[in-house]
């Protein structure tokens, strides 16, 4: 679930005379090769696979805790395997145990919340055919990897946005089943209304309030099982259906239409779908996603009973 995380150490001078006076880690600073001067800031190093960053006012820690976790267990550099809440706090613990960080004088700056699913579906032709839209607008970044044949599309906006990738392809695991769907906040504002300032704010309350934005996020997505209408619709609800699967209409129909006009617009869409048994992939999917929920809380709870 939680994976990424990028946090500011406020004590940033005590921090910094701990790494290097006490040898914790390397910390480089940039050099200048036309005049051969040596900057005093950024100073930056890496622990294991994660980036420390000392700047003159603040030091900032960012990576996959996940990935950490496997790698302080002598694992290989993954993430697609399980994580349950226990193991991420676990992790944490450890990363501000080792720094000696008191996790109630830091600042979550970004954090990146999802989910490892296995499907009934080839992952990437989903993303490429089903996944059409997301809040009725279209994907802000695709990529397709020829090396492989994987496939990522992002949607949202500037503070958060949804990235829904072909985890099989992306972490070369043969898995062409495997869909990752992650959530990434990159706004303060936004972690503070889910009420997560500091690395104290995270704990399994914390990943219940991450886990009804995440769901929130993923019913604005239009998954469509086929962009071709189906038979079962009337002639004018076909001609809709074809015209309104197009990002291109509700493009123009920002500046043409009210937001009530559009609501009606999404409603009589999603009824069209419905009726046309055309919800099934994304059903599917929330379904995936809300018992890989349910499992790794239900690891957490075991864990500590």
């Amino acid at each position: 679930m939680l994976d990424f995380v990028k946090f500011r150490i406020e004590d940033k001078s005590t921090f910094e005379v701990f790494c290097e006076k006490k040898g914790i880690i390397e910390l480089n600073s940039t050099f200048n090769r036309y005049t051969g001067a040596v900057s005093d800031y950024p100073k930056k190093g890496r622990f294991h696979n994660l980036e420390i960053t000392v700047t003159e006012k603040y030091a900032y820690i960012s990576g996959s805790v996940h990935k950490f976790f496997n790698h302080i267990r002598g694992l290989k550099d993954v993430n697609y395997d399980d994580f349950d809440i226990g193991r991420c706090l676990l992790a944490i613990d450890w990363i501000c145990e080792y720094f000696r960080i008191n996790k109630e004088k830091t600042t979550v700056t970004k954090l990146e919340f999802g989910f490892n699913i296995q499907t009934e579906y080839i992952v990437k032709d989903v993303i490429r055919d089903n996944i059409v839209m997301w809040n009725f607008d279209t994907h802000i970044e695709k990529k397709e990897y020829k090396s492989n044949g994987g496939i990522s599309k992002k949607f949202g906006l500037s503070e958060y946005w949804l990235k829904i990738y072909a985890k099989g392809e992306e972490s070369a695991i043969n898995l062409s089943n495997l869909m990752r769907i992650e959530l990434k906040i990159v706004s303060t504002r936004i972690l503070r209304k889910l009420k997560i300032s500091t690395l104290a704010d995270i704990s399994p309350d914390a990943f219940e309030s991450l886990f009804k934005r995440f769901i929130h996020e993923y019913d604005k997505l239009l998954i469509i099982d086929s962009i071709k209408p189906s038979n079962s619709l009337e002639f004018h609800e076909m001609a809709y259906f074809v015209e309104y699967t197009k990002y291109e209409t509700w493009n123009k129909n920002k500046k043409t239409k009210s937001p009530y006009q559009r609501k009606k617009d999404e409603k009589i869409l999603r009824g069209l779908i419905n009726q046309s048994n055309y919800n099934s992939i994304q059903t599917a999917l929330k379904e995936l996603i809300c018992e890989k929920y349910i499992q790794l809380i239900s690891m957490e709870k075991h864990l500590h009973n």
